[in-house]
């Protein structure tokens, strides 16, 4: 008998199935699938701590996809179309520290994203997603250290961890995903790229993330270049302990 992981990848025996069907709950644009949710869930089948994604093109919703794997790098398939690949990548990073809590409750109220948003129904970061999203709104803050930044508090719902108690992989993905976006805009010259989509991600998980009292995701960017721009982020502790970071590349779509 199969069953369906809440992480989107099935599972059979106890080992993970060969495909993958994303619920349109988790989408980012209204009619693809949130890159962050997809790539973690074809991460999962990568393994080890640090791993690139590629997204070749839009993840549908509701639609089985199958993964396949060549050598060191798997293949997210939608028939006969490739939608993502993925292969293990030793991502260092250095990451700064976080402003203070306070600052950071503070930037979530203020996030910008609250009056214009590209994907109000974004899974991740959604205004109109309140009840059934992660419920991570990065406003800007500003650390010790002078370094511009947005950061969000985020308390993961109770579905989003395993039986173990530990944060799916999914779900780890997705937060690291989207405040890299919000982190790009606060260049005023990466405004003229919305709305862009995520073209490559790459996560390392320093260590698991358990159950606990809340976490802090905060992101910062670089300026674009050309239709491209970098991103970057990080999970903490609320006691400021970094337990996992990411590099993101956007590309705008803007016509």
């Amino acid at each position: 008998m199969k069953d369906k992981a809440k992480d989107g990848a099935a599972v059979k025996g106890g080992r993970l199935d060969n495909t993958i069907t994303v619920s349109d709950r988790y989408c980012g644009p209204p009619d693809c699938a949130n890159g962050g949710y997809v790539s973690g869930c074809l991460a999962t089948y990568v393994g080890g701590d640090s791993v690139r994604i590629k997204l070749k093109a839009p993840t549908p919703l509701n639609t089985p996809l199958t993964v396949q794997r060549e050598g060191d790098t798997w293949r997210l398939l939608a028939g006969e179309g490739l939608v993502a690949e993925a292969w293990a990548h030793d991502l260092q990073i250095e990451v700064p520290d976080i402003a203070s809590l306070e600052s950071v409750q503070q930037a979530h109220q203020q996030c910008h994203g609250f009056v214009d948003h590209a994907f109000p129904g974004c899974f991740v970061c959604g205004p109109e997603r309140l009840n059934d999203g992660l419920g991570i709104f990065p406003g800007p803050v500003k650390n010790d250290q002078g370094f511009d930044s947005v950061a969000s508090f985020w308390q993961p719902k109770d579905e989003c961890y395993d039986p173990s108690g530990q944060l799916m992989t999914p779900f780890v993905w997705a937060a690291l995903d989207c405040p890299t976006a919000f982190a790009a805009l606060e260049y005023a010259e990466n405004q003229a790229l919305v709305p862009m989509v995520l073209g490559m991600l790459t996560v390392r998980r320093l260590k698991p993330i358990t159950r606990q009292e809340g976490l802090i995701v905060h992101a910062w960017a670089q300026p674009g270049q050309g239709r491209k721009v970098a991103g970057y982020s990080a999970i903490s502790s609320l006691q400021g302990e970094c337990l996992a970071y990411a590099e993101a590349m956007w590309i705008s779509i803007k016509k």
